[in-house]
């Protein structure tokens, strides 16, 4: 299940905006404030719509509110549902979801910014959670939770040595979950389960620690793709089916997260390797998770002369953003004015006021200043360096 494109009116801070994806990957990026959590939000309600639900509400003094989600997907029709609710004691859409947009909840993944691995100790081995169309619908409103991970990585664990136990489908599964530990940082391995407690130990560089103990840029990207993988078993429990195979949306909220610039720059590609067809709906504020994207990859907002939001074009060719430098995207995409501190800026508008006017002594002074300032391989360097040389 893919969607195309989504007609937005009225919602949250947006006026009027329509937005078409790509059936693979589409990262949306602008600045704060400026509705990219509204649209995530916007498409998962399309697949719960119930009435009070409080992830979406009409603009402040509005009187039509809606939203349409369009697909060619022959399963569905385009669905235009209007949002009535302004305050949280109010009744947010006008109509709930049909029947058949909650059998479709389950081909919707929804990562909220709450991806928070924390510790549960599990003390017995539980059946797996088998969702049906509410638990997903419920799901697609709140975003998942990592309740129910670490219990499948450990029952998947020790009953692997019981092939007769497990489907071909999910013997891959857990063998992509196993993967994914050394897939985002090759010097992690997961190690083994300890057999009197259940507590999942992984080998960190030659170091052996829990799996809780490692940082939690590293568990938010596990947490992502154990996520998926779980979700896609518990939702077809009926009818296995490979997460290589899966074709449905995942919605991730600000991707970037608790991530290094590294870790940033890597996980869309893991996340593409290893769902190679799912559709991928995601947000970030990264130059980094941008950098390496295609062109149809990107979804930049900005503000125009009226203060509306709407889409901006970006002059990319094939390459996309490879050719561009953080500071360029900073600037150009993410709508960032300055991305240097102010004290560099003022200094360097002293020195070069010292140079118009002749003034040897705040000349020196500057110059020192940003001696003291610039990075040792900064190119200014060189340039103020001459600049100065007049003046020794």
């Amino acid at each position: 299940m893919k969607i195309d494109s989504i007609e937005i009116k009225n919602i949250g801070p947006i006026d009027e905006l329509k937005l078409n994806f790509t059936p693979r990957l589409n990262v949306i990026c602008g600045t704060n404030g400026i509705g990219k959590t509204t649209i995530l939000e916007t498409i998962a309600a399309n697949f719960f719509g119930w009435e009070r639900t409080v992830r979406i509400r009409k603009k402040y003094n509005t009187i039509n509110s809606n939203f349409i989600v369009n697909s060619k997907d022959d399963k569905r029709n385009d669905r235009n549902m209007k949002v009535v609710g302004y305050h949280p004691f109010e009744y947010a859409i006008q109509d709930s979801a049909s029947h058949s947009q909650l059998d479709e909840a389950k081909e919707v993944i929804y990562f909220s910014v709450n991806r928070e691995m924390a510790y549960k100790q599990v003390t017995s081995i539980p059946k797996d959670p088998l969702r049906d169309k509410f638990n997903s619908a419920e799901l697609a409103q709140n975003g998942l939770n990592s309740e129910d991970l670490k219990a499948w990585l450990i029952k998947r664990y020790l009953i692997m040595g019981r092939p007769e136990m497990l489907s071909g489908y999910e013997k891959r599964n857990y063998e992509l979950a196993i993967e994914a530990f050394n897939k985002i940082d090759p010097n992690v391995k997961f190690s083994h389960v300890e057999n009197q407690t259940f507590e999942i130990l992984v080998k960190d560089k030659e170091n052996m620690v829990y799996l809780e103990y490692l940082s939690s840029g590293y568990k938010t990207c596990l947490f992502m793709i154990l996520g998926i993988i779980t979700e896609i078993e518990f939702r077809y429990y009926d009818n296995k089916i490979n997460i290589e195979e899966y074709e449905g949306l995942v919605l991730i909220d600000e991707i970037d997260l608790h991530l290094h610039p590294i870790w940033q720059s890597k996980i869309i590609q893991i996340l593409k390797n290893t769902f190679p067809n799912v559709q991928f709906i995601i947000t970030s504020h990264s130059p980094h998770v941008i950098q390496n994207l295609a062109a149809d990859e990107i979804i930049a907002l900005e503000y125009n002369e009226k203060n509306k939001i709407q889409l901006k074009e970006l002059q990319l060719n094939g390459y996309g953003l490879q050719g561009w430098t953080v500071n360029e995207i900073l600037e150009d995409v993410m709508g960032m004015k300055e991305t240097q501190t102010s004290l560099l800026t003022e200094t360097m508008d002293a020195f070069e006021s010292a140079l118009n006017e002749e003034n040897e002594a705040c000349i020196k002074e500057s110059y020192a200043v940003l001696n003291n300032l610039l990075h040792p391989n900064s190119p200014l360097r060189k340039i103020i360096e001459i600049q100065k040389a007049g003046w020794s």
